[in-house]
């Protein structure tokens, strides 16, 4: 399963993560964006932190059926 991901700054916070129970994953994630004006000089900030949470909703998972 890919790692759990949390992020946390001044834009807002982010967290995703995966469970395994009984026959089911379960993916549990927040997102929450906070509301202001930001000087243009954390843009590159602003970018990446938006870059981060992208990257981590396209994780995937492989799934390989065991021999019995």
């Amino acid at each position: 399963m890919p790692p759990p991901v949390k992020l946390d700054n001044q834009f807002g916070a982010y967290n995703v993560s995966y469970k395994i129970e009984n026959r089911s994953i379960l993916l549990i994630r927040s997102y929450e964006r906070n509301a202001g004006t930001f000087p243009a000089k954390d843009y590159t900030s602003f970018v990446d932190f938006y870059n981060k949470i992208y990257k981590a909703d396209q994780a995937r998972m492989v799934f390989v059926k065991k021999e019995e």
